[in-house]
């Protein structure tokens, strides 16, 4: 595996990434050197990552995401950084909407109680298995347990058919489709 290089100027690109990485660092309030000791790299490293000025390869670019709790696609700019509160915020309305105790989720997913009273007080977020988990227990997306969609339900499969076939149509198809149901564009 070959060390990700420093280049010497900046490409547009690795300056839309750097300031994803930043964002992301942000949302959680630690410093440069926080974020580079929990990724397990010198903070020279990570801050050239930041400014962009330093190439990150995937191996790398996937460590920084799993230490925020993102997608890759968050971190090149396809998606949104998730909002670290409105997990917790999801996470406690789920529980209660369910009529479960912090002992009784802890127990249902096999985890402590200490990790979801942390997830709901914001201290700390699950890592990307765990958050499978709660979104498959409690029936959502994970995109919307981190704030990324405000539609807590995924879709089933004839929901999915249905757009796959609307993303197939002309234009004109899909206005006529849309205006059939209501909807005006």
């Amino acid at each position: 595996m070959s060390k990700p290089r420093t280049v010497e100027s900046r490409s547009p690109e690795y300056e839309i990434l750097g300031r994803n990485i930043a964002a992301a660092r942000e949302q959680f309030n630690i410093s440069q050197a926080e974020a580079a000791r929990r990724i397990g790299i010198p903070q020279g490293t990570y801050s050239g990552y930041e400014t962009g000025t330093r190439r990150v390869n995937l191996s790398m670019l996937k460590r920084i995401a799993d230490c925020y709790g993102v997608t890759i696609d968050i971190l090149i700019g396809s998606g949104t950084v998730p909002n670290p509160s409105e997990f917790s915020t999801r996470i406690r309305n789920l529980r209660k909407k369910n009529g479960m105790t912090q002992d009784g989720l802890s127990a249902r997913l096999d985890l402590t109680k200490q990790a979801v009273s942390q997830w709901e007080r914001g201290i700390r977020e699950p890592d990307f298995a765990t958050l499978e988990k709660i979104a498959d227990f409690f029936g959502v997306e994970t995109d919307y347990l981190i704030g990324r969609t405000a539609a807590p339900a995924a879709l089933n499969q004839t929901e999915r058919s249905l757009i796959a076939a609307f993303r197939d149509l002309s234009p004109a198809e899909q206005r006529l489709i849309l205006r059939s149901v209501g909807i005006s564009q």
